[in-house]
């Protein structure tokens, strides 16, 4: 019984094959552009598969978001996507090189304001495909009005439910690139760097800072100006011991959690009751490192999206909306949080935030 009912969880949260490749340059709705770094093997249609590659690809992608969508959710169809109704690749054309994504970064840094010119690196999670990783980086940047350069990091997961272990080991294959992304964007001129991952993506960014670190003591820090880990599928265990490595951290450090997280649930269940470090309840067990615990298991959500409730949940995206929350939550490194509603601890070095929805 327990296998048939960590089976159902496991099609609850994840979800299958993903082939999505049509692009429709004509798409009626609100066209959100970034730009791709990705090591996937990219086929004759020009969009990353699941395979991995030596060499890192760059890309110019536009997002179709439909006006009809409500706030925090991504509308998709892998068969038959409708632009009318879905989230759809409106344009995705090849940069001829690295040279020339670091010239299109600049370009776009240069024309917004000067000590607004953030740039905001998305790394995605397990059994997302290319199209996953960059929708919902478009809705990202459309329900938080994001006013920086986006750029997605899009490793290659095999984009099967069952495809974990390849995931995780394709995960580890992707440090060296995503470190060459950071050093780019470290390098670009950029008034701040600011690294967002979520799921196994954070893994992804502890090792590559971890391994940077060790190369260069001090580097992570040099280069990146916030981090922000969402529904981490990290074991507190090996957190605390990469993030000790990573000396010093990047400030501010942030890492948003839910006790409700199925997905983070099952992941327990797999790794033999390891405690995920995106259901952390307690700041005590990484009390000695300078982060911030953003607990958001009180923002409800289906439990389907129980995974991505922190840019998910309507409620949470109104109170995080404003401009002046963020800039208080993600770029002040005190962590007073003053703007916020809800409960506020601290044990030592760090802190933890239980948030509320707003009662007017």
């Amino acid at each position: 019984m327990r296998v048939f009912v960590l089976l159902s969880l496991l099609l609850l949260t994840a979800c299958a094959n993903r082939n999505l490749s049509q692009v429709f340059p004509e798409a009626p709705g609100e066209v959100e552009r970034m730009l791709v770094q990705t090591n996937r093997v990219i086929p004759e249609d020009g969009i990353p598969g699941w395979e991995r590659d030596r060499a890192d690809h760059f890309l110019d992608v536009g997002v179709s978001i439909p006006a009809t969508r409500e706030v925090g959710s991504v509308t998709f169809s892998y068969s038959h996507p409708d632009p009318e109704r879905d989230f759809v690749l409106q344009k995705v054309a090849a940069l001829p090189g690295r040279e020339a994504f670091r010239s299109e970064v600049r370009r776009r840094l240069t024309a917004l304001p000067r000590g607004e010119r953030d740039l905001v690196i998305f790394v995605h999670g397990y059994n997302n495909s290319f199209t996953d990783g960059v929708f919902r980086l478009a809705q990202v940047q459309k329900d938080f009005a994001l006013e920086a350069v986006p750029v997605a990091f899009s490793w290659p997961t095999a984009g099967r439910t069952l495809g974990y272990t390849h995931d995780r080991e394709s995960m580890l294959y992707s440090r060296d690139s995503l470190e060459r992304l950071i050093r780019d964007a470290g390098a670009s001129g950029a008034d701040s760097v600011i690294l967002v991952g979520h799921s196994m993506g954070t893994m992804l960014i502890m090792e590559t800072l971890r391994q940077m670190s060790i190369a260069e003591p001090g580097l992570p820090a040099r280069l990146v100006d916030a981090v922000i880990l969402m529904a981490p599928d990290i074991d507190v265990d090996v957190f605390n011991d990469q993030a000790r490595r990573i000396d010093p951290l990047p400030q501010p450090f942030y890492i948003f959690t839910s006790a409700r997280d199925r997905a983070l649930q099952l992941s327990s269940q797999l790794n033999v009751q390891s405690t995920r470090l995106g259901m952390l309840e307690e700041a005590s067990r990484v009390s000695d490192l300078p982060v911030t615990l953003v607990d958001v298991t009180n923002f409800p959500i289906s439990a389907r999206d129980s995974h991505f409730v922190a840019i998910s949940s309507p409620a949470l995206i109104k109170l995080l909306a404003n401009r002046d929350v963020l800039d208080q939550t993600f770029r002040d490194a005190s962590g007073s949080g003053g703007a916020l509603p809800g409960a506020f601890e601290s044990v030592r070095q760090a802190t933890r935030f239980v948030l509320s929805p707003l009662t007017q």
